[in-house]
């Protein structure tokens, strides 16, 4: 009893309860620009160590020729980039492609390793504010960083590390949600959702799956409050995105699901070659298969969850829980729709929540 008295949040004499200051170390200003000068060169030198050996993935050519012609001619910009999906990787490829000097490294290979950098900083951070020392945060997410799931993506020019950074926000914003109720939070995950949405195709199906878990997550003051207005707050950001993203389609494709014509179109995934697909013929052709192969990946690729879930706190083990919950979601829903034809795709947003479990 005295642990679970221990654990609560001191109560006001009036009856009111302090916020919960779990996780809010002081951080120094600087260790968020020191950790990306000193996680941006290992993660550059991981991810284009097979490019240096004569290997260019397609995605990778593919996401590079369209920035190229995207940046050359202006018809051809308003051609791809008016129903583009995702719209936020040819985005940022554009901008990095008309920096000068970059030679012949290609533009999706630095956005990736700068993207995939920020958000292990981020991780950083979080490790320190839950306790931990400098250098041993720094090697943590080191490691995370060069987990295949992740290192893998990065090189071969997938989308997934703009995912990760937004996941990464995400998660942080879901544990200060669940402890302190903050406003802040709520819209920092609502803004994190509507990234996540418009940076990769497979982190649309996390947002599908999140609707339910985020409900779950807000605090029991604001559900008896306002549970669907809290609700509406955080995903305000994810429908405003939506929006513009039909209308721009509407505009420019003539149709506002113009992004999905086409059985290649990125939303469909692995739809048009489910023959190729030993996930979508094994365990990913069922519900339970599906979710039993699913944990297995899970506790495999992220060994740090079930410690975080142990030794966290009521509403650390809550997140952890909701957050792994709603992976195993989307799992599920991509492949009962054909679009996940590689588990590997959800398993690259393991490490940010391998990160919050290693921080409490």
């Amino acid at each position: 009893m005295n642990a679970v008295a221990n654990a609560m949040p001191a109560a006001h004499p009036n009856g009111a309860h302090y916020p919960d200051k779990r996780g809010t170390l002081l951080v120094p200003r600087w260790l968020f620009v020191a950790s990306l000068a000193r996680l941006l060169p290992l993660i550059g030198f991981i991810a284009s160590w097979p490019m240096q050996q004569g290997w260019l993935g397609p995605a990778m050519a593919d996401r590079w020729t369209r920035a190229l012609l995207a940046t050359a001619d202006v018809g051809a910009f308003r051609d791809l980039t008016g129903t583009a999906y995702p719209v936020l990787p040819l985005g940022f490829d554009m901008v990095v492609a008309l920096v000068p000097g970059l030679g012949g490294v290609p533009a999706p290979l630095v956005v990736n390793v700068l993207m995939l950098a920020i958000a292990a900083s981020l991780w950083v951070r979080m490790l320190v504010a839950g306790g931990h020392r400098v250098a041993p945060a720094l090697v943590t997410a080191g490691l995370l960083a060069g987990a295949p799931s992740v290192s893998l993506t990065v090189a071969a020019g997938g989308v997934a590390p703009l995912g990760v950074l937004a996941f990464t926000i995400a998660v942080s914003a879901s544990l200060r949600l669940a402890r302190r109720g903050e406003v802040n939070a709520m819209i920092a995950l609502g803004v994190s959702l509507a990234f996540l949405a418009l940076a990769d195709a497979a982190g649309a199906y996390l947002v599908l799956a999140a609707v339910p878990f985020i409900a779950l997550m807000l605090p029991p003051r604001m559900v008896a409050t306002s549970a669907s207005g809290s609700l509406l707050v955080v995903m305000f950001p994810l429908i405003f995105a939506a929006i513009a993203l039909f209308y721009a389609n509407w505009v420019f494709g003539g149709s506002p699901l113009a992004f999905a014509a086409g059985v290649d179109a990125a939303i469909h995934g692995s739809a048009a070659r489910v023959g190729e697909s030993s996930w979508l013929l094994g365990p990913g052709a069922a519900v339970g298969t599906s979710l039993a192969a699913g944990i297995g990946l899970v506790l495999a690729n992220a060994p740090l969850l079930p410690a975080g879930l142990w030794l966290g706190d009521r509403s650390a083990r809550r997140v952890l829980l909701l957050l792994t919950g709603l992976l195993l979601t989307a799992l599920i829903l991509s492949s009962a729709t054909w679009f996940l034809g590689d588990p590997g795709r959800l398993l690259a947003y393991l490490p940010p929540l391998s990160a919050l479990a290693a921080a409490v």
